[in-house]
C-alpha cells in the first residue's frame, strides 16, 4: 500500500487558504455592524431618526458577499483567468500583453459586481415586502446601492483578486520547486532483469524500441528481438523515465529516441516509424502528449 505524505507547497498551500478563509470572515463579520454604525452616526449628524431594522434590510447586500467573492474565486479557476494580476504590477508592464490582463479582471470585477448588486436588490425588495410594512421598491435599493456601496464593492472585490493572485503566485512558485525536487529524487529504471526460462537477461531500457500489450504480459521490443514481461504497460509507464517513454496507444509504450518518423492518417492518427523498421500506430487520444514531449 503507497503512502503518500504533503508536500510542503501543499502544507503552505492550506495555510494560505486558511488565511484567505480567515480575512473573509472577519471581514464579513465587521463590514455590517461598521456600515451600520455609520448609519447612526450619520442620523445623528442630520437629525433623524435612526431605525435598526432598516438600516439592517439596505445592508442585505453584506450577507452573502463571502460566498460571492468564494464564487468568483470559484470563477476564476473555471474561466481559466489565472492569476497574472500580482505578476503585472510585480514586473511595471514590461510584456505588451500583461495590461490586457489587468483589464480583463477588471472588467471581471465590475460585471460580476453589478450583477450581485442587482440580485441583492431582489433579495431585499422580497425581504421588505414579507417582513416590513412600508415596501421599498426594486429601483430604490439599486439608487442607494449605488450612491453608498458600490465604490466600496468594487474596491473589496479588486483587493481580493489582488490578493488571490498574490498567494497564487507564490504557491504556484513552491509547487513547481517541489515538483522539481521530488521528480530529480525519483529513480527510474535503467534495466530489466527478464526471465526466458533458461536464463535471465538484462535489457537497458535505452535500447528498448516500445512495449505493447500481450495479457497477461507486456511485449518488450528490442531492435531486432522481443521479450515477454509479467507486468502492465500502465505499471510499466510508471517505471519509465517519462522523458524517454511516451504512451501513444492503449497498447503501445514508445521510446521518444527510437521514432525514426511519423506520418498524419486521415482520421486524426498517425503512424509512427521506429529504427529497426516497424510501423505503430499513434492514437489521436495520445498525439498532443506525444507531440509536446518530442518537442
Amino acid at each position: 500500500m503507497k503512502i503518500s505524505f504533503p508536500t510542503a507547497s501543499e502544507k503552505s498551500n492550506k495555510i494560505d487558504e486558511l488565511k484567505i478563509r480567515l480575512i473573509l470572515l472577519f471581514s464579513g463579520l465587521s463590514i455590517i455592524p461598521y456600515l451600520t454604525f455609520q448609519d447612526f452616526l450619520v442620523a445623528q449628524r442630520e437629525s433623524y431618526d435612526f431605525h435598526l431594522s432598516e438600516s439592517l434590510l439596505f445592508k442585505t447586500i453584506w450577507i452573502f458577499f463571502i460566498p460571492f467573492l468564494l464564487l468568483m474565486r470559484r470563477l476564476l479557476y473555471r474561466l481559466n483567468l489565472k492569476p497574472q494580476l500580482f505578476e503585472s504590477i510585480s514586473n511595471g508592464f514590461q510584456n505588451k500583453g500583461q495590461p490586457l490582463a489587468i483589464l480583463d479582471y477588471l472588467g471581471f470585477v465590475l460585471a460580476s459586481s453589478i450583477i450581485y448588486i442587482l440580485l441583492s436588490a431582489v433579495l431585499s425588495t422580497v425581504i421588505s415586502a414579507i417582513y416590513f410594512q412600508s415596501n421599498y421598491s426594486f429601483f430604490k435599493f439599486i439608487a442607494y446601492t449605488f450612491s453608498h456601496d458600490f465604490l466600496l464593492i468594487i474596491s473589496l472585490n479588486v483587493i481580493f483578486i489582488f490578493v488571490f493572485s498574490y498567494f497564487n503566485v507564490i504557491s504556484d512558485d513552491a509547487s513547481s520547486d517541489d515538483k522539481l525536487t521530488i521528480e530529480s529524487e525519483i529513480e527510474y529504471l535503467s534495466q530489466i532483469r527478464v526471465h526466458t526460462g533458461k536464463e535471465f537477461i538484462i535489457l537497458r531500457t535505452k535500447e528498448i524500441c516500445y512495449f505493447s500489450t500481450e495479457k497477461p504480459y507486456i511485449n518488450i521490443h528490442l531492435y531486432d528481438k522481443n521479450y515477454l514481461y509479467l507486468d502492465t504497460l500502465y505499471s510499466m509507464e510508471k517505471k519509465l523515465d517519462p522523458a524517454s517513454f511516451v504512451r501513444v496507444h492503449k497498447s503501445y509504450l514508445v521510446n521518444l529516441t527510437m521514432v525514426v518518423s511519423f506520418r498524419s492518417r486521415s482520421n486524426g492518427d498517425y503512424d509512427l516509424t521506429l529504427r529497426n523498421g516497424e510501423v505503430i500506430r499513434l492514437s489521436r487520444t495520445y498525439a498532443a502528449a506525444f507531440k509536446t514531449r518530442l518537442g
